[in-house]
């Protein structure tokens, strides 16, 4: 068990190091096409403007649409905590959800752009029944990062129905 703010937590992950190594190649990423393009137009050379133009949309449309995002998990003994927010964008939003382990019904993985991209769908149960959270991109985490948050989703779910 890991104690923070006098709570003693079951499970705690987060990828900040990871999240933070990509969103610096994110950003030189950028600046190195962006680069290209300059000395492109600044040495006349307009025949190779165009696939460096089109490599730089390619290169922001298929950031955005991966949306790979730092997650920061806890669970303690009655509570499940997961802040989240996509690394691969402009304009930071962040989004927190929180519910107490006796509410998670299921929990939906989904993987998409050939495995590339993994989702995480909570299910809970609510006062007008049941609601899934938002899809949260676990594409950032490593496989035994994710493994270990399933891991724990199924143990919560476990707990639940022999109770």
């Amino acid at each position: 068990m890991v104690s923070k703010d006098n709570i003693n937590f079951i499970f705690q992950l987060e990828n900040k190091a990871r999240a933070g190594n990509f969103f610096v190649a994110y950003i030189a990423g950028g600046i190195l096409l962006s680069a290209a393009a300059i000395l492109c137009v600044a040495f006349s050379r307009y025949q190779l403007l165009i696939p460096v133009s089109l490599l730089s949309i390619l290169y922001v449309v298929l950031l955005n649409a991966l949306k790979p995002s730092f997650v920061e998990v806890f669970v303690s003994e009655h509570f499940f905590r997961l802040n989240y927010y996509s690394v691969a964008s402009t304009f930071r939003s962040y989004h927190s959800i929180g519910f107490e382990l006796h509410q998670l019904k299921d929990y939906t993985v989904k993987r998409q752009f050939f495995g590339l991209k993994t989702k995480l769908i909570l299910t809970v149960s609510s006062n007008f029944g049941l609601a899934d959270y938002p899809p949260v991109s676990l594409s950032l985490l490593s496989k035994a990062e994710k493994e270990g948050l399933l891991h724990v989703l199924r143990q919560i779910l476990l707990h639940r129905a022999e109770n």
